[in-house]
Formats: C-alpha cells, sequence, structure tokens
C-alpha cells in the first residue's frame, strides 16, 4: 500500500479511491490529534488507574497542503471520537527516531506545546511518558520522539485492534522509556517481539550508501486488558548478514532463530529493563548470581545506611548549570578555582584539564555555580574524593582528588571524604563483571552510544556481601588499587636528579645502560638513572618520536622533560587483572584464604573454577 502511494498522490490528486484510500499529510502527527478526544474506549478507560487526566483542549496544527481534504480529516477525528468502533483496526509505523533535544532544538511542534505547558509529558495520549505511578522522576525526562508514536498508535487502535512497530532496541533500555515499557506490560496485550542481530537500515540517503547506527526490533501489541497467564514470544534473529528479504524469508521459516516465551506479568515485574530478553540463558544465569551474592548500592547512596555503614555520606550527582564556554584558560584571581577535567582513557587518575573555573555561588556573575534541578546542593563539588565517568561511552571510571567542575550531565560522579571506601567502588565499578553487567543491561549491539549515568548505577551496580570471612579480600582490593593509582604519580625527575642542571632547552636525550645524556650547544651531561631504565628508555622514546633510543632533532624545555610521566602500564595491568580476580572472588563467594600479590595464579586458578569466569 505505501508502495502505490507514490503512483497516486500526484498534484491532481483527487481521492480516486473513493473511501477506500485516505491520505494526510501533516505538520506534525502528534498534535494533529490533541484535543481530540480519543480516549474513550474500554480499554482506555480501563488504563485510567494510575494515570492523569487528559485536558482535552483541541490545538490544530497549522498546515495546508493538497494532500489534506480538511472535511475528510474532521469527519474522520469527529467519528473516532463519538464511535470509537470506526478506530483502525491495525496501525502499522516504522515511526521517526529523534532524540528529545533534537526534537526541541528543531521546533518539532508538540515539544513547543511542551515548553509553553500546553502539553503534558505525563499525559501523552493516555501514556504517562514522565514517570511510573509512584515513582516521579526529580528531572525533565527527555524520551525519543518514537515514543510518542508509539503513545498515538495506540490512541488511535479500536478495542481490540493490533500495533506492529519497527522501532530501535532502546526500548528495552533506555531509561527515560521505562515509562513505555511499563505502559505496554500493563496495560495491552504484547504478543510477540522480534530482535534483529544486525542493523536493518542501511542502504539510505541520497547514493543509498549511508549507514543508520541503530538496532532495531519489531513489537506486536493487542489493544485489550493483559491476562495474567500471557506469554510473549520472543524471536531472536541470528542472521548477521542476510538481506531484508532473506531475513525476513527466515523468520517465517522459523530459521536462524532462537525462540522463547516470557510471561508479561515478568515484563511489568521488570519494567526498568528488558535487554535480558536477548540474551542467552548463561548470561542470564550469571546476572541472576551476581544479584544474589550481592547487595543493593544503596548502602552508598542512602545516607542514613551509608552513616551507619561507614560514618560518612556518598553523592551519586553530576555537573552543574555553568556555561563550558566561559572555561578561563588561568585562574584570574585569588581563591579557589576548580579545573575543568579532559577524561583520557589511557589514565585511571585525571592527566588533562580544559581550564578553570572560579568558585562563585551567588551574585551576577555569569561565573556563577547554578543548582541543576537533580543537583544534590554543591555536595559534589565540596567532596575531597570523585570516582567520574563520561555519561557517553565511558571506557574507563576515573578517580581523582582534584578539585573539578564540569557542566551538565556530560561528567557523573560519586563523591565523598572516605578515600578507602571510594577507592573499593572504584575498583568495584572498573571491575570486568560490573563492565559486562553495565553492557549486558544497557547496550545494543547496534546502538551508537552506550549512556551510563547515575541512576544507571544506582540501578544495575550491586556490591559484594562483606562478611567476616572475606573482609580481608576488600581490605586488599582497596590497598593495591591505591598502588596501582600510585603508578600514574610518578614523574622522570624521580627516577633522575635534575639540580644540577642550568640549562632550560635541551636538543637531545639519549638513554645508554642507566644514564640519561643531556645535549644542548653540542654539550653533553650526563645523569644517573636511579630504578627502571627500560621504562624511561621507552617513555621517551614513545613521547617525544625517536629513532630508537635518540630523540629527533628539536628542542625541549628542562620542565618538560623533568614532569615527564613515568607509568609502568606493564606492572598497572598485572595489579588491574589482580584486583579484578579479587572482586570476581567477593560477588561469586570463591573462598580465598591467601591473597598476597604473590598469590596471583592461585587466585586466577580458583577463580577459574567457576563457569561464569569465561564469560567476562
Amino acid at each position: 500500500m505505501m508502495g502505490s502511494t507514490s503512483l497516486i498522490m500526484g498534484e491532481k490528486y483527487n481521492n480516486p479511491l473513493e473511501k477506500k484510500i485516505k491520505v494526510f499529510w501533516t505538520q506534525d502527527s502528534i498534535t494533529e490529534f490533541v484535543g481530540s478526544g480519543l480516549e474513550t474506549t474500554d480499554a482506555d478507560i480501563s488504563r485510567r488507574e494510575g494515570q492523569l487526566s487528559y485536558f482535552g483542549k483541541i490545538i490544530r496544527p497549522i498546515y495546508h497542503s493538497y494532500v489534506r481534504d480538511e472535511d475528510d480529516l474532521e469527519e474522520m477525528k469527529d467519528s473516532m471520537a463519538s464511535f470509537p468502533r470506526r478506530r483502525f483496526d491495525y496501525v502499522v509505523a516504522n515511526p521517526p527516531y529523534v532524540s528529545y533535544n533534537e526534537c526541541s532544538k528543531a521546533g518539532v511542534l508538540v515539544f513547543d506545546l511542551l515548553k509553553r505547558g500546553k502539553v503534558k509529558l505525563n499525559d501523552i495520549y493516555g501514556v504517562n511518558l514522565h514517570s511510573v505511578p509512584g515513582n516521579p522522576k526529580r528531572y525533565r525526562p527527555n524520551p525519543n520522539l518514537y515514543a510518542f508514536f508509539v503513545a498515538l498508535g495506540l490512541a488511535l487502535l479500536k478495542d481490540g485492534g493490533k500495533l506492529c512497530y519497527i522501532i530501535p532496541q532502546t526500548i528495552l533500555t533506555a531509561g527515560d522509556l521505562d515509562v513505555l515499557r511499563y505502559h505496554l506490560a500493563k496495560y495491552v496485550t504484547i504478543e510477540r517481539v522480534i530482535t534483529f542481530n544486525r542493523n536493518l537500515f542501511i542502504e539510505r540517503g541520497l547514493r543509498q550508501k549511508r549507514i543508520i547506527p541503530t538496532s532495531s526490533l519489531i513489537i506486536v501489541v493487542c489493544k485489550h486488558a493483559p491476562a495474567k497467564t500471557n506469554q510473549v514470544e520472543i524471536i531472536n534473529y541470528k542472521g548477521g548478514e542476510d538481506t531484508i528479504n532473506e531475513t525476513l524469508s527466515n523468520i517465517s521459516a522459523g530459521e536462524k532463530v532462537s525462540t522463547k516465551k516470557v510471561m508479561q506479568v515478568n515484563l511489568l515485574d521488570n519494567f526498568r529493563n528488558w535487554n535480558y530478553i536477548t540474551h542467552e540463558q548463561e548470561v542470564i544465569s550469571l546476572y541472576e548470581e551476581y544479584k544474589s551474592n550481592s547487595t543493593d548500592i544503596s548502602v552508598y547512596y542512602d545516607h542514613k545506611q551509608a552513616v551507619l555503614a561507614f560514618s560518612s555520606r556518598f553523592y551519586f550527582d553530576s555537573g552543574y548549570s555553568i556555561d563550558e564556554r566561559r572555561v578561563i584558560q588561568r585562574p584570574t584571581s585569588e581563591g579557589l578555582h576548580y579545573q575543568f577535567p579532559k577524561l583520557n582513557s589511557k589514565f585511571w587518575t585525571l592527566k588533562e584539564y580544559k581550564g578553570y573555573w572560579p568558585n562563585i555561588r551567588s551574585g551576577d556573575s555569569p561565573m556563577v555555580i547554578n543548582l541543576r534541578q537533580a543537583n544534590q546542593g554543591y555536595n559534589l563539588l565540596d567532596s575531597t574524593y570523585k570516582v567520574i565517568w563520561s555519561y557517553i561511552n565511558p571506557l574507563r571510571f576515573h578517580f581523582t582528588d582534584t578539585p573539578v567542575i564540569w557542566a551538565r550531565n556530560q561528567i557523573c560522579a560519586i563523591g565523598s571524604e572516605n578515600k578507602e571506601e571510594l577507592l573499593y567502588l572504584f575498583s568495584i565499578l572498573n571491575s570486568s563483571i560490573v563492565n559486562r553487567i553495565l553492557l549486558s543491561q544497557l547496550k545494543s549491539e547496534y546502538e551508537k552510544d552506550l549512556l551510563v549515568s547515575t541512576s544507571s548505577i544506582k540501578q544495575y551496580v550491586r556490591v559484594p556481601q562483606i562478611t567476616p570471612k572475606n573482609k580481608h579480600i576488600k581490605k586488599k582490593i582497596i590497598e593495591r588499587t591505591e598502588q596501582m593509582l600510585t603508578l600514574e604519580e610518578k614523574t622522570l625527575s624521580d627516577f633522575v636528579d635534575f639540580s644540577g642542571v642550568l640549562v632550560q632547552k635541551i636538543d637531545d636525550v639519549q638513554v645508554a645502560s642507566d644514564t640519561l645524556s643531556l645535549v644542548h650547544d653540542n654539550r653533553e651531561t650526563k645523569l644517573r638513572i636511579k630504578g627502571d631504565t627500560g621504562l624511561i628508555a621507552s617513555t621517551i622514546a614513545e613521547e617525544f618520536g625517536a629513532r630508537g633510543l635518540k630523540l629527533e632533532t628539536r628542542k625541549i624545555t628542562l620542565s618538560e622533560l623533568r614532569n615527564l610521566q613515568m607509568i609502568n602500564l606493564e606492572r598497572q595491568a598485572k595489579l588491574k587483572d589482580y584486583i579484578d580476580d579479587l572482586v570476581f572472588a567477593l560477588y561469586f563467594n570463591i573462598s580465598l584464604k591467601e591473597v598476597g600479590l604473590d598469590k596471583v595464579e592461585e587466585i586466577q586458578k580458583d577463580c577459574s573454577k567457576s563457569k561464569y569466569y569465561r564469560l567476562l
């Protein structure tokens, strides 16, 4: 039917098929039906419990087109409101996938109406896209545009009608789409979900070569209340290299698919995340075992629990309302200045900064640090120690005791005065098991981005249960984690005494045996190296682009050379693997009597006895 549209919709369009096909172009599909009284079917009324009433004011999009007969359109709207049985038997769509912020910036009509308060996010055609009943969000959620189309599609159905949409797999994981998962699981019957392990959106764009970076699924629902015994058919398609035609043919024939049934009541119970429906059983078992041997991380973020357990508070928060374009390159006055961090995944600590921001918290200055809606005051900013990470695609969680600041939620953090417990949380967050959990819960294979908010950490990261039998393991984790971070504090001046060097610029540097040779104006100064000469030689070669171990001709300042970071990456990597094994032992209740660094092989052997070790 869609293929024939271009044939019949010419500029002389006069509806040649009479009442058989009606096509209307619109400025905004979502606002087209606002206030037209769609919520009148039995299914609409039954879902009103826990949902807010619709304000019902008609908003008419200002849009004119030869493919828009206003009389026909009004007749359709009036008949659907007055006679719900005249609504649609089927709604089939591939709705647009556009972020909330992009829609808002582009001036999409419904988002403009949201800004002006004429449309409410907590009732989009009877679907609450703001918060799950009984659990209001403290911030403004940002549901993707396709969520609005799901709400509209459900409203356009008659009772017993069916909706079939192809949408991104973010419906399974996105934090702000928990409301949509809740609504679908509670108020309609979900018949089938088909997921694909490949990118369906290829050959797009003018030259048909553009690939859209998103994963897809097909969801089929029926508009009537779900039976308590309803089982949802889950089909996961495995043919990654097949064409779309081959994919559809294989699914119809039951080939290259894994199929299972999931109780819809389980989807309702787990509305915060549905990604488990795509997992193999061993991954599901890993997650269940992880949960059974751990406790909720609220022991840290709930202040009453944290004070009782650790005599400290831990602030899970994001950035502040500042304009990062105003970052200054050096402090302009006395007093505290925060540094604006630049995260580098090569390091576990912070080594690079974009500039400074003065500690101004009141007044009319454009540099005032304003609070955002979700901020816990300035408590994170005032915390001495922090674990920080990028909200989008974090590669590492970083530890710092440098006073830092950043804008909005581009970076997230946990702050505290309790260094030891924060080092422990740092090791947990960077562990291979937590990395696997976050990826399995938050990432779809063909989605471009992994988004890790503080809410995600609170929801999916759990901490091992500490008992008298394993508390020595936790203690060793903290000790070795601090040692691993300390390796990043070393500079060349820790290995070489530069006090006798008077020149400020150097033409060449050479490393021979245990000697560092500096050359300036053909004069050579030899300095003794105390420590790992191999580390120093390789670091100098990598940093300054040497041929062999001799620098290319260019001036180097003495300060640059003295402050050259000397990080033993090999030792650091061994410490990280060792710490990961200790964390694994805590999560999976593996008894370790001796946990010294000299017992690395024995520890790894004990951990490898677990069937879950190979999954990491």
